[in-house]
């Protein structure tokens, strides 16, 4: 099997087999590819500690500790999913503060009804075929197919 330098053994970060939790609480490592199962995910980028996006503070809030995360991307040797390394708790990742919620925003759910249209009918897509969804939060797209 040849290797991309990101996944060389000799030249790649560890991969991640171990499982081990992350520090932050309520957080939880992923152990094996989110998509098929596979244990070999290779690091390839590791942007530190981050606050979670969107999770805005309040003047008050502004001298309090803000709750970070890992930011890492792995790879799946098996399948090439790129995918985040550790799986935050819901409550945490869509508090009650959460501002952005895409069914709320017209101009966006125009566009969604739109482009699906368009998808159907470029690749005469039909009751049988699949259509998958990747990183909504509220499936805004996908009911339009």
């Amino acid at each position: 099997m040849t290797h991309s330098p990101l996944t060389d053994p000799r030249t790649a970060p560890a991969l991640v087999r171990d499982g081990a939790s992350s520090s932050t609480p309520g957080a939880r490592r992923i152990t094996a590819c989110r998509s098929c199962g596979g244990a070999d995910l290779a690091m390839v980028l590791d942007l530190g500690r981050q606050p979670i996006a969107n999770a805005l503070l309040s003047a008050e809030e502004l001298d309090r500790p803000e709750p970070v995360f890992p930011l890492e991307v792995l790879v799946c040797e098996a399948c090439g999913l790129a995918q985040v390394s550790e799986t935050i708790p819901p409550d945490v990742l869509f508090n009650a503060d959460y501002p952005y919620f895409s069914s709320f925003i017209p101009a966006l759910l125009r566009h969604s009804r739109e482009h699906a249209l368009k998808l159907i009918a470029e690749r005469d897509l039909g009751p049988a075929d699949f259509v998958v969804e990747i990183a909504s939060n509220d499936g805004y797209l996908l009911r339009n197919f």
